[in-house]
């Protein structure tokens, strides 16, 4: 019997145990309320079953809308990241656009005169130096 027990219950699901469970407390509870009817203990075994059915759709669902809360509270949180890491950056430059210094180095170029005879005069120019 006991080794007929244990496979039968190695081969049953979480779900299947509850709702044996269920049963066994529901028939119980007919037997001992309607001394031993057996049409009552039958429909407390089924009313339990149900019960234990309604009790772990309940947990379920519980189960599936923490998670869903779960996941759009991290969505949120990652675009409100993005968020403040494009503020700080655009500040940051902001920022770094006002410490720049630029400044301007003269040099100059000689007269020279090229191959065909051309002579180019001296200029200056100058190159932005930013700090």
């Amino acid at each position: 019997m006991a080794i007929l027990a244990s496979a039968l219950f190695s081969a049953c699901t979480s779900d299947t145990l509850y709702d044996i469970g269920g049963a066994a407390v529901g028939g119980l509870a007919g037997n001992i309320l309607t001394d031993g009817d057996p049409i009552a203990t039958a429909a407390g075994a089924g009313i339990g079953v149900l019960g234990s059915t309604l009790v772990r759709d309940q947990a379920t669902k519980a189960r599936v809308k923490s998670f869903n809360d779960g996941y759009n509270k991290g969505r949120s949180d990652a675009a409100k990241q993005q968020y403040w890491i494009q503020q700080n950056l655009q500040k940051d430059l902001a920022d770094r656009e006002n410490d720049t210094r630029v400044s301007y180095v003269p040099f100059v170029t000689p007269e020279r005169k090229m191959a065909d005879g051309t002579i180019l005069e001296s200029q200056t120019h100058y190159i932005r130096v930013e700090n």
